[in-house]
């Protein structure tokens, strides 16, 4: 049977590196969780195209590093099954720079076709049993380009001037340095990794050889050096490391009641002294505490430094570009790699959210386990590419190297996990992440997987929650109102979504468990959780106090826009000093009665609405003019709503004016039917008369009378002021009753 090879040559692509740096001194640092594989851009002319029917088992790689040539030759052991019967070809990826020198075991014979092997099996072999075929080559490996890092097997230098080798094959370039089945759909069960090198020694470290697993053995003869190293668990291509360089080795152990194992850390020697690693077992024993024990402990785990400031999870011992304090975010994401990735990895990259985005989501989740749960939200706060409504979760092209690691499947994918949490409840989470991490260990998932998962632990249908919030864009931008019945005991919140009436693309109405923390005029609060399904809903509850108040979301469960509030409403309006302050709410007008003699040109209003997200303007505390007339305010919702109330200021004339003793005049008759007199000590010059309210009814001039007399009774019965104004000075205000 001939194996047909489909090939597929692409232009090249120019793509835009999304990576952030920090610099600081000689490293620098990873700003944002995407970390240095976010900044994947490469260009190729191939497309992997795995072959479908073998599954490999074990790659045995033995690598020869001539490094003044920036060359390799190695031979690689590829153990595997065929899946069908009466299969004598099989692919393998390999780019077409290396030239193959021989091929064995089982393998008779071999061509070319652009970046595959195509090899030819022994027909001898029997269709069940294991294949073994070893194919060996050499060559100057080959870099895929891009716009910042080139990825592949990359010869660097350190700042000692010394070599410094390492892999960077995320997501699918381990066929740029071995040959293999590329890309994450295959597991090979356990590897072997044999590096060869010169006993070279540099600022005080010989070079040495690093990769995955654990050193097995390190053999010395005729000025070359070879490290043995053995990792026994499944693991994808991309994730097996050859790194090379001077190191310091610094050692640590993890360990608790349950389990100990060796911690490992290979830093360049000028980097040794800032190197920060004390608090890593704190964070695996965070993690253990989320997603169970460590999954290659039997092996220990490591970081391993590189002259870039890139960083990958190449399983059990991730390369970085830095150990310092400033890396130390980075370290929290690569480590969670270790459950998230290489444990348990998305079956395809068009799922790659189940990867990064519970890597992010981990590094949150340390945070409220290390610190308290503002760190986490904080945390989860940061990830400002949540919001992009470009694209759902599930990648549709994963043939384009930069796409992959676009920031969204970090930032959503972790506000995803943050909200099913905010749906499911704290216990049923923890539950479902543990279980998840330790049923599909060592395995691979896609994200229906993970679904189907979600909805046994928590006995729920959940496909309403994944259809809106990884196959679908956008998110919900809530606006609000509230009133208060009080003669029913009542109490409401008005809730709309309006995000589909600006993005016409979105749906009309996320539906989601929504907290609304409602604040009560006596300074008391509640939390009342409602299920929001209708794009304007009211929420009525028995509350026999009045509501100022109302927060959507209060403790930020739900990846949306700022929950804006329709609220306008004037609580008091208030001048110190005054007399009274009558509100109209139906006039929208405001009159306030100031003691007689105050200046009406600079009064400060104390005004109280309700909702803090509500203004008015001139706003409280502002000194205004009164003494024109009505002064206008304009009262605004956070919506943008408005209203306008008239605001007079008027004098009351019984208060604020000194009195001189009665002695000096006198009215008579008092109460009255309109008609009385005023008799003065002094003579008088002028009488000035006022309502309660303070209105001038009429003035009379004198000639020094010392006895005159008043008439009222046009004015209608009521309370009147009288102000007497002599010669001597000597003013006084009396209170005149007049009656029917």
């Amino acid at each position: 049977m001939t194996l047909s090879v489909i090939y597929h040559r692409l232009a090249l692509v120019t793509v835009i590196c999304f990576t952030l740096f920090l610099f600081k001194g000689a490293d620098v640092y990873s700003e944002s969780l995407m970390e240095s594989e976010f900044s994947t851009a490469a260009s190729s002319d191939d497309i992997i195209q795995p072959d479908t029917i073998i599954d490999v088992t074990y790659y045995h790689i033995d690598i020869d590093i001539d490094i003044e040539d920036e060359s390799i030759s190695s031979t690689v052991r590829i153990d595997f099954k065929r899946t069908e019967v009466g299969i004598n070809e099989v692919r393998f990826n390999l780019r077409r720079e290396f030239n193959i020198t021989a091929v064995g075991l089982h393998a008779t014979d071999f061509i070319r076709d652009q970046d595959f092997v195509i090899l030819t099996i022994d027909e001898s072999v029997p269709d069940d049993d294991i294949v073994s075929v070893s194919i060996s080559y050499e060559g100057q490996p080959p870099l895929a380009t891009g716009s910042a890092i080139a990825k592949g097997f990359r010869f660097d230098t350190n700042l000692d001037g010394a070599p410094a080798i390492a892999t960077y094959c995320t997501p699918y370039l381990a066929h740029y340095w071995f040959p293999c089945k590329d890309g994450p759909t295959d597991k090979a069960d356990s590897i072997k990794v044999d590096i060869t090198i010169p006993q070279e020694t540099y600022n005080g470290e010989t070079l040495k050889g690093v990769s995955n697993g654990v050193l097995v053995n390190h053999v010395v003869a005729d000025g070359m050096e070879t490290f043995y190293w053995k990792h026994n668990y499944p693991i994808t291509p991309y994730y097996i490391l050859v790194a090379v360089s001077n190191y310091t080795i610094i050692e640590d152990i993890y360990t608790d009641p349950d389990e100990s194992f060796e911690l490992t850390y290979y830093v360049f020697p000028n980097n040794a002294e800032a190197t920060d690693v004390a608090y890593l077992p704190n964070v695996i024993k965070a993690y253990k505490n989320f997603f169970g024990s460590y999954p290659f402990k039997d092996e220990g785990f490591g970081f391993t430094q590189v002259a870039q400031n890139w960083s990958i999870e190449t399983q059990s011992n991730p390369i970085v570009g830095g150990m310092s304090l400033g890396w130390q975010k980075t370290l929290f994401h690569e480590l969670s790699h270790s459950w998230f990735g290489n444990s348990v990895t998305n079956q395809s990259w068009n799922d790659v959210w189940l990867n990064e985005g519970f890597a992010t989501y981990a590094t949150a989740l340390y945070y409220e386990y290390a610190v308290n749960r503002s760190r986490y939200l904080q945390e989860l706060q940061a990830l400002d590419a949540r919001f992009n409504a470009t694209r759902n979760l599930i990648l549709e092209d994963d043939t384009d190297y930069g796409n992959i690691f676009h920031s969204i499947y970090f930032h959503k994918g972790a506000w995803v996990l943050h909200m099913l949490r905010g749906q499911l409840g704290d216990a049923v989470m923890r539950d479902l992440l543990k279980s998840y991490a330790m049923n599909f260990q060592y395995g691979h998932v896609t994200t229906d997987d993970f679904i189907q998962h979600c909805e046994t632990v928590s006995g729920m249908e959940l496909g309403w929650f994944f259809d809106q919030w990884v196959y679908d864009i956008g998110y919900p931008e809530y606006q609000y109102d509230f009133y208060s019945d009080l003669t029913n005991s009542k109490g409401g919140i008005i809730l709309s979504q309006v995000q589909s009436d600006t993005n016409p693309g979105w749906r009309e109405v996320f539906e989601m468990d929504i907290e609304l923390k409602i604040y009560f005029e006596d300074g008391t609060s509640t939390i009342q959780k409602v299920r929001n399904n209708l794009k304007n809903q009211t929420f009525e509850f028995d509350f026999d106090k009045k509501i100022v108040k109302v927060e959507v979301d209060p403790n930020m469960w739900i990846l949306r826009g700022d929950a804006i509030s329709h609220k306008k409403e004037l609580i008091s309006f208030e001048i110190p000093e005054q007399v009274n302050s009558v509100i109209d709410r139906d006039a929208k007008t405001i009159t306030v009665t100031m003691p007689n003699g105050t200046d009406l040109s600079a009064l400060v209003p104390e005004i109280s609405i309700i909702d803090d997200n509500a203004s008015i303007s001139p706003a409280s505390g502002v000194e205004t003019d009164f003494s024109g007339g009505a002064v206008e305010y304009v009262l605004s919702s956070e919506s943008g709503l408005t209203e306008t109330w008239m605001v007079t200021v008027i004098l009351d004339t019984s208060t604020g004016i000194p009195q001189v003793g009665t002695d000096n005049s006198i009215v008579y008759p008092n109460p009255n039917k309109g008609q009385f007199r005023l008799v003065s000590e002094a003579p008088i010059d002028k009488v000035e008369v006022f309502t309660i309210n303070g209105s001038l009814v009429k003035t009379l001039l004198y000639n020094g009378n010392n006895e005159v007399s008043i008439d009222l009774s046009s004015g209608g019965k009521g309370v009147y002021f009288v102000k007497v104004y002599t010669a001597a000075g000597n003013n006084a205000t009396h209170k005149v009753v007049v009656t029917d």
